[in-house]
């Protein structure tokens, strides 16, 4: 996991081929102004989703982790609270892997620590595969949010 402000994620172009290309894409763009929904930039080694909505109590969101893609999240207005913890700590809580959405649900170990980060505009977060991470928690009361989220390719 990388959190740091947008304006240093070139210092991170390094990590992988398909991280460098959403670097590239993340500087060259007014963010605010790109459309909603699902979006190729690079075939489906790297794309994004522009979302609108709403925070929820963490105690209503549910533990995430991938196994294909990273997520590099982007608060583009309002804040998130996520929840992060290594993927060791946890159990899958659920049905499993979801291959066609590259998703799978968990809960935490009970010996186990969890951490949480709030996520502000101007900053990124960066989560791989040994990334658990619980998104979209009101950092308060719930609130509108707008986040965009960068899927890249981490395994091929």
């Amino acid at each position: 996991m990388i959190i740091d402000n947008l304006a240093d994620i070139s210092r991170y172009a390094g990590v992988s081929p398909a991280f460098a290309k959403a670097v590239d894409f993340l500087l060259a763009q007014d963010l605010t102004a790109l459309p909603g929904g699902t979006h190729e930039i690079d075939g489906q080694n790297l794309f994004y989703k522009m979302n609108w909505g709403m925070t929820e109590p963490a105690a209503d969101r549910r533990w995430e982790a991938h196994r294909l893609y990273g997520d590099i999240q982007c608060v583009l207005s309002g804040s998130q609270e996520v929840g992060y913890a290594h993927i060791s700590g946890m159990f899958v809580d659920g049905p499993g892997y979801d291959e066609k959405n590259d998703i799978a649900f968990y809960s935490p170990l009970v010996d186990k620590e969890t951490y949480r980060l709030v996520l502000r505009p101007g900053q990124f977060m960066a989560l791989f595969p040994q990334d658990a991470h619980r998104p979209l928690c009101a950092d308060g009361p719930p609130a509108k949010i707008h986040l965009l989220v960068i899927k890249f390719l981490v395994t091929g």
